[in-house]
């Protein structure tokens, strides 16, 4: 999950073990529990790593809807070194947010898009339920 949350994973690699700065971790939250970041990051400080955090939730949440989930569930827990929780991040709340951001162009090609997807997936439930009427027919001659 770590190489998927940073945006930059050489940039990753320099700050995992720097003695310099505040080590954080994200802990997912999900609707089965808590998916624990055991790795962390060595950031500047909290705001930074709210912003990178903040940062990640679109691409996570577009990956999580690709796989038919729903991101609004999810959350991020900001810990420190010592596992004591810090912040927590919505997705929900950082997606609303960044759909009133939206230019309204945006959002109606969205829309629209979403309405593709839905009219394809019509058509592939309708086309699977002829097949197994078909193959029940088949298997009964």
């Amino acid at each position: 999950m770590l190489a998927f949350f940073c945006r930059n994973a050489a940039r990753a690699a320099q700050t995992i073990a720097s003695p310099l700065l505040p080590q954080f971790h994200f802990h997912l939250r999900t609707p089965a529990g808590l998916d624990p970041d055991d790795d962390g990051l060595a950031l500047a400080d909290l705001d930074t790593a709210y912003l990178e955090v903040c940062a990640s939730i679109p691409d996570m949440a577009a990956e999580f809807a690709r796989k038919g989930l729903s991101p609004l569930p999810y959350a991020f827990v900001i810990a420190d070194a010592a596992g004591i929780p810090l912040m927590e991040v919505p997705f929900a709340e950082r997606l609303n947010s960044l759909r009133k951001s939206a230019r309204p162009g945006q959002l109606a090609r969205a829309r629209q898009l979403s309405g593709e997807i839905a009219e394809v997936i019509r058509a592939a439930r309708e086309t699977t339920e002829r097949s197994r009427e078909i193959l029940a027919r088949s298997r009964a001659s």
